[in-house]
């Protein structure tokens, strides 16, 4: 991830106020949550020191399953949403985190996102990449970010992720340990990914006021059998009280419409 943390160098702005350049090692490091930015448009460290979170357009579920999962987050502590992608599993609590922490008489003041590491069985050689915490987590944070984008302006989506800020933390399996989260909407995405060892450290974590979302489709699972997505469904179904759950069908998708016949008929294989 960019080393956005570190400061290399001062800038006057067009008011010719100084303000200051993160060091980046190479263009391409610089460009990964930038993309084509040109050299005045870079990332603004105090943006998000106030409360509000500003944001561009509004999310509205578009079917019965989208609308009962927005219902179980505003509803209950925890949520479970398994099954077709470009259902908005993601997209969803990640939108009314930001909903709620721009919200004064609403609890949560923060977002957490923590993502599988599944190119190091999860978490066993992150420690050992180069960088601090942002660093170490750039390469998850991608669709978190493209999530923010759908609702907010590039530019603030990028302050919001590549910058240190009380309002949102990406992380991995190996941060949590020791940690506890109040206040905040947890989006624990690909669950398909989670052992039932992770899946309890990340319940563990929750402190008071906060919401626990968890996300996944066990098609997606590059481990055959698991099924943990269901398995836990069917353990807390019915004997847990504040949970809710909701499984996407085919019909739920909202990217390309070739999606869901194609994945349909690749599950008989």
């Amino acid at each position: 991830m960019t080393r956005c943390n570190q400061v290399r160098k001062t800038k006057k702005d067009r008011g010719g106020n100084r303000k200051t350049v993160p060091s980046f090692s190479s263009r391409k490091e610089r460009n990964y949550f930038t993309k084509e930015c040109d050299e005045n448009n870079i990332l603004d460290f105090n943006f998000y020191k106030s409360k509000k979170i500003e944001t561009s357009q509004l999310i509205k579920p578009r079917t019965l399953n989208q609308k009962r999962y927005v219902d179980s987050i505003k509803q209950n502590s925890l949520t479970i949403a398994e099954g077709m992608p470009g259902s908005g599993k993601t997209l969803f609590p990640t939108f009314l985190g930001i909903q709620f922490i721009n919200n004064d008489n609403h609890p949560i003041d923060k977002l957490i996102y923590i993502r599988a590491n599944t190119e190091s069985q999860y978490e066993n050689q992150l420690g050992f990449t180069k960088g601090d915490i942002l660093e170490k987590v750039a390469p998850l944070a991608r669709p978190l970010l493209r999530n923010l984008m759908e609702f907010m302006p590039m530019q603030n989506a990028i302050n919001l992720v590549a910058t240190k800020n009380d309002k949102l933390e990406i992380l991995t399996l190996t941060h949590l340990i020791g940690e506890t989260f109040n206040n905040a909407m947890i989006i624990a995405d690909e669950m398909e990914f989670y052992s039932p060892g992770a899946i309890k450290l990340i319940l563990s974590r929750m402190g008071e006021n906060s919401k626990l979302v968890f996300c996944g489709d066990d098609q997606q699972a590059d481990k055959k059998n698991t099924n943990i997505v269901n398995r836990t469904i069917k353990c807390w179904e019915n004997k847990l009280e504040d949970f809710g759950y909701v499984r996407f069908e085919n019909d739920d998708c909202q990217r390309h419409s070739i999606i869901a016949p194609a994945i349909k008929l690749l599950n008989n294989l």
